[in-house]
């Protein structure tokens, strides 16, 4: 416990200062006199922002699916409560950066729009797929229905270190600017995904021919669905920030 409640305060910390420099580059983006420095200042703050938000998110889908294999109500109620905070903020972010955008001359504006627009819609839908892993799997947990087969949970789990791995260092890669690296990230996500697409088939037959918890399993199927779905949102959030790279 006194390791978990150190590790949350050194990432309450971080937080803050990012918080506190992203605050301090949007100001600067106000008060830009030359609008043609303003798309590489935009950038500089939606890799920040977008960064940040994948951290928390990779850090939530841990929480939510080890508090379901684990039968554990506190990291599901923690990421519940994350994720809906992180509901105002993503608002709140969104509507702070399109103002940036707005700062640069219209033909950069237009011309970067879409791709900001597809990052941000990708962002809130891997927000939405963490909710609805989220909220169910804390109903499962609270009225002690039968647990997910260690097997499943095991098998699950190997697969889903994989996908907040991505999310982890596709963060990392964005702050760095490193979008050749990222390419290679999507390349995995395709893996990945073809990894859940099979476990997915498998609990479907299970469903279907083998005598099983049928609450367990379809729980365990709609959590690979959804979890998969974000592996789909990530990739395109990654080719959307190329995109936008390449435009500024």
């Amino acid at each position: 416990r006194a390791y978990a409640l150190y590790h949350s305060q050194q990432r309450y910390k971080k937080k803050q200062a990012e918080v506190k420099e992203g605050d301090e580059l949007f100001r600067q983006i106000l008060a830009c006199q030359d609008k043609q420095e303003v798309p590489a200042m935009v950038e500089r703050h939606l890799n920040m922002s977008v960064s940040g938000m994948l951290q928390d998110y990779a850090q939530c889908l841990q929480d939510t699916t080890d508090g379901l294999v684990k039968e554990s109500l506190r990291p599901l109620r923690r990421s519940a409560k994350m994720l809906n905070l992180s509901k105002r903020e993503q608002k709140n972010l969104r509507r702070r950066e399109t103002i940036c955008l707005r700062r640069a001359e219209l033909p950069d504006a237009v011309r970067l729009s879409t791709s900001f627009h597809l990052v941000h819609n990708s962002l809130r839908q891997i927000l939405y797929g963490l909710l609805r892993i989220n909220e169910p799997a804390r109903e499962h947990v609270d009225n002690h229905f039968t647990p997910i087969s260690s097997e499943n949970a095991l098998r699950f789990c190997a697969i889903r270190d994989k996908v907040v791995g991505v999310m982890n260092q596709a963060a990392v890669n964005m702050k760095n600017f490193n979008t050749a690296e990222n390419e290679r990230l999507r390349s995995e996500l395709v893996k990945i995904r073809e990894e859940f697409r099979v476990f997915r088939h498998e609990v479907l037959v299970e469903l279907q021919t083998r005598d099983v918890n049928m609450t367990t399993d379809s729980l365990l199927l709609h959590v690979i669905q959804e979890t998969e779905q974000i592996t789909v949102e990530l990739r395109f959030l990654l080719k959307s920030n190329r995109r936008f790279h390449e435009l500024v």
